[in-house]
Protein backbone atom coordinates (compact mmCIF):
# COMPACT_ATOMS: atom_id res chain seq x y z
CA UNK A 1 0.00 0.00 0.00
CA UNK A 2 1.26 3.73 -0.39
CA UNK A 3 -0.18 4.31 2.98
CA UNK A 4 -1.28 2.62 5.99
CA UNK A 5 -3.66 3.29 8.72
CA UNK A 6 -4.47 2.33 12.02
CA UNK A 7 -4.61 2.44 15.79
CA UNK A 8 -2.36 1.81 18.65
CA UNK A 9 -4.74 1.43 21.39
CA UNK A 10 -3.94 0.86 25.11
CA UNK A 11 -5.60 -1.19 27.50
CA UNK A 12 -7.32 -4.92 27.01
CA UNK A 13 -10.67 -5.12 28.03
CA UNK A 14 -11.00 -2.24 29.57
CA UNK A 15 -12.96 0.00 26.94
CA UNK A 16 -15.25 -1.21 24.13
CA UNK A 17 -12.71 -0.45 21.50
CA UNK A 18 -10.39 -3.42 23.36
CA UNK A 19 -12.48 -5.83 24.28
CA UNK A 20 -11.06 -9.37 23.95
CA UNK A 21 -13.61 -10.84 21.71
CA UNK A 22 -12.83 -14.17 20.17
CA UNK A 23 -8.81 -13.93 21.09
CA UNK A 24 -6.57 -16.24 22.44
CA UNK A 25 -3.57 -15.71 24.38
CA UNK A 26 -0.28 -17.68 24.32
CA UNK A 27 1.96 -16.94 27.17
CA UNK A 28 5.40 -16.16 26.31
CA UNK A 29 8.40 -16.35 28.51
CA UNK A 30 9.97 -13.56 30.91
CA UNK A 31 11.99 -12.25 27.39
CA UNK A 32 8.61 -12.25 25.67
CA UNK A 33 9.51 -15.48 23.44
CA UNK A 34 7.41 -18.38 22.31
CA UNK A 35 7.45 -21.08 20.24
CA UNK A 36 6.69 -20.97 16.48
CA UNK A 37 7.05 -24.13 14.63
CA UNK A 38 7.92 -23.99 10.78
CA UNK A 39 9.07 -27.02 8.17
CA UNK A 40 8.76 -29.46 11.44
CA UNK A 41 11.26 -27.62 13.35
CA UNK A 42 10.17 -25.44 16.49
CA UNK A 43 12.07 -22.70 17.02
CA UNK A 44 11.44 -21.19 20.82
CA UNK A 45 13.10 -17.82 20.59
CA UNK A 46 9.98 -16.24 18.45
CA UNK A 47 9.08 -13.05 19.19
CA UNK A 48 6.58 -10.38 17.55
CA UNK A 49 7.79 -6.90 17.27
CA UNK A 50 5.85 -4.09 15.54
CA UNK A 51 9.23 -2.35 15.09
CA UNK A 52 11.13 -4.68 12.79
CA UNK A 53 9.55 -4.12 9.35
CA UNK A 54 9.20 -7.27 7.93
CA UNK A 55 9.06 -11.25 8.80
CA UNK A 56 12.56 -12.25 10.24
CA UNK A 57 13.34 -15.42 10.14
CA UNK A 58 15.72 -18.43 9.71
CA UNK A 59 17.76 -17.90 6.71
CA UNK A 60 17.70 -18.47 2.70
CA UNK A 61 18.92 -22.88 3.12
CA UNK A 62 16.19 -23.33 5.77
CA UNK A 63 13.37 -21.83 3.87
CA UNK A 64 14.42 -22.11 0.21
CA UNK A 65 13.97 -18.68 -0.41
CA UNK A 66 15.86 -16.56 -2.37
CA UNK A 67 18.60 -13.98 -1.02
CA UNK A 68 18.47 -10.82 -2.06
CA UNK A 69 21.73 -9.55 -3.48
CA UNK A 70 24.04 -7.99 -1.07
CA UNK A 71 24.74 -4.46 -2.29
CA UNK A 72 21.39 -4.15 -3.31
CA UNK A 73 18.88 -5.23 0.00
CA UNK A 74 21.45 -7.29 2.15
CA UNK A 75 19.35 -9.60 4.33
CA UNK A 76 16.26 -9.85 2.80
CA UNK A 77 14.54 -12.11 0.61
CA UNK A 78 14.07 -12.13 -3.42
CA UNK A 79 11.61 -14.85 -4.26
CA UNK A 80 10.85 -14.63 -8.08
CA UNK A 81 6.61 -14.74 -7.22
CA UNK A 82 5.70 -13.89 -3.92
CA UNK A 83 5.80 -17.55 -1.96
CA UNK A 84 2.89 -18.46 0.54
CA UNK A 85 3.82 -19.49 3.96
CA UNK A 86 2.41 -21.03 6.99
CA UNK A 87 3.99 -21.60 10.69
CA UNK A 88 2.30 -22.80 13.92
CA UNK A 89 2.91 -20.58 16.99
CA UNK A 90 2.00 -22.23 20.66
CA UNK A 91 2.02 -21.57 24.15
CA UNK A 92 0.28 -22.18 27.56
CA UNK A 93 -2.47 -20.22 28.02
CA UNK A 94 -2.12 -17.55 30.58
CA UNK A 95 -5.69 -18.19 32.19
CA UNK A 96 -4.62 -22.04 32.67
CA UNK A 97 -1.17 -23.45 32.64
CA UNK A 98 -2.32 -27.15 32.31
CA UNK A 99 -3.68 -26.02 28.15
CA UNK A 100 -1.86 -25.14 24.79
CA UNK A 101 -2.90 -22.59 23.08
CA UNK A 102 -1.62 -22.98 19.14
CA UNK A 103 -2.42 -20.93 16.20
CA UNK A 104 -1.32 -21.82 12.04
CA UNK A 105 -0.71 -18.72 10.71
CA UNK A 106 -0.51 -18.15 7.08
CA UNK A 107 2.31 -15.21 5.70
CA UNK A 108 3.45 -14.70 2.37
CA UNK A 109 6.91 -13.60 1.32
CA UNK A 110 7.29 -11.09 -1.80
CA UNK A 111 10.28 -9.95 -3.57
CA UNK A 112 11.81 -7.08 -1.47
CA UNK A 113 13.45 -5.32 -4.36
CA UNK A 114 10.40 -5.23 -6.15
CA UNK A 115 8.67 -4.10 -2.92
CA UNK A 116 11.19 -1.68 -2.12
CA UNK A 117 11.13 0.02 -5.98
CA UNK A 118 7.88 0.24 -5.84
CA UNK A 119 5.95 3.74 -4.94
CA UNK A 120 4.10 1.72 -1.59
CA UNK A 121 5.60 2.30 1.38
CA UNK A 122 3.60 -0.34 3.77
CA UNK A 123 4.06 -3.93 2.95
CA UNK A 124 2.32 -6.86 4.06
CA UNK A 125 4.79 -9.44 2.66
CA UNK A 126 8.48 -8.07 2.84
CA UNK A 127 10.46 -10.56 4.71
CA UNK A 128 14.33 -11.38 5.41
CA UNK A 129 16.61 -13.62 7.15
CA UNK A 130 16.93 -14.32 11.26
CA UNK A 131 18.71 -17.52 11.59
CA UNK A 132 17.64 -19.64 14.47
CA UNK A 133 14.30 -17.59 14.99
CA UNK A 134 11.16 -15.90 13.95
CA UNK A 135 10.38 -12.06 14.56
CA UNK A 136 6.96 -11.51 13.63
CA UNK A 137 7.54 -8.20 12.44
CA UNK A 138 5.28 -5.27 11.35
CA UNK A 139 3.25 -6.92 8.36
CA UNK A 140 2.40 -9.47 11.39
CA UNK A 141 -0.24 -6.47 12.43
CA UNK A 142 -1.57 -5.56 9.49
CA UNK A 143 -4.79 -6.58 9.09
CA UNK A 144 -5.46 -7.80 12.67
CA UNK A 145 -6.15 -6.88 16.20
CA UNK A 146 -3.18 -7.93 18.60
CA UNK A 147 -2.76 -7.71 22.08
CA UNK A 148 0.23 -7.91 24.21
CA UNK A 149 -0.26 -8.65 27.95
CA UNK A 150 2.34 -7.08 29.98
CA UNK A 151 3.93 -8.98 32.46
CA UNK A 152 2.53 -9.67 36.04
CA UNK A 153 -0.80 -7.61 34.80
CA UNK A 154 -3.73 -9.51 34.89
CA UNK A 155 -6.85 -9.33 32.25
CA UNK A 156 -9.77 -11.25 31.26
CA UNK A 157 -7.45 -13.22 29.22
CA UNK A 158 -4.65 -14.29 32.10
CA UNK A 159 -1.57 -12.68 33.45
CA UNK A 160 1.26 -11.49 31.18
CA UNK A 161 3.32 -12.00 29.57
CA UNK A 162 1.46 -12.87 26.35
CA UNK A 163 0.37 -12.00 23.23
CA UNK A 164 -3.57 -12.46 21.23
CA UNK A 165 -4.83 -12.18 18.31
Amino acid sequence: QVSLAGSMIFGIATQTDNAVGAMRAQAADGHGNFTTTFLGKAYTSSFIDSGSNGFFFLDSATTSLAACPAAQAPGFYCPAAPVALTAITAGPNPASTTATISSNISFSIGNALTLLNSPNTAFNNVGGSNPGTFDWGLPFFIGRNVMVGIESQTTPLGPGPYWAY
